[in-house]
């Protein structure tokens, strides 16, 4: 019924190309990162989640969340904690490029994902999270 009219359009969000340009380069880490390490880089950027690569592939990605998960669990002593990055690699992440069409990320956000967007060099270029669609929205619907 929007194609004929009755409808209100839906406002062009844009392309995630558009979303992203003005994004801060992404920290990545090493899979065979220390998870001390990986704290105090993610504090230094004060970021919430950072991918986690093997050479050039995405091995997945750490975030607050699973730190917080793993430091509480009761099960590990203290040098295990601050030593094993891959128990901490999560897939809660999808991939996204340039070209995406914004609207897309609102399946990814509702599984609770972050979006990592890569260039044609398969490269990660931003990390999108819900508060930064939500402000791209903000900014596109109050134009």
């Amino acid at each position: 019924m929007r194609e004929y009219g009755f409808l209100p359009s839906e406002p062009d969000l844009g392309k995630l190309q558009d979303m992203v340009a003005s994004f801060k380069k992404v920290i990545t880490t090493g899979k065979d990162s220390k998870v001390i390490d990986v704290i105090g880089t993610m504090k230094e950027h004060g970021i919430s989640q950072i991918p986690v690569l093997k050479g050039n592939e995405i091995e997945g990605i750490v975030t607050e969340s699973s730190l917080i998960s793993y430091l509480l669990s009761e099960s590990r002593n203290v040098n295990a904690k601050l030593s094993e990055l891959p128990q901490l690699i999560d897939d809660n992440y999808e991939i996204a490029h340039l070209d995406t069409p914004v609207q897309h990320l609102s399946d990814y956000f509702g599984a609770g994902k972050v979006v990592l967007v890569l260039n044609n060099e398969k490269d990660i270029i931003a990390i999108v999270s819900k508060i930064d669609f939500i402000e791209h929205m903000s900014k596109i619907l109050t134009i």
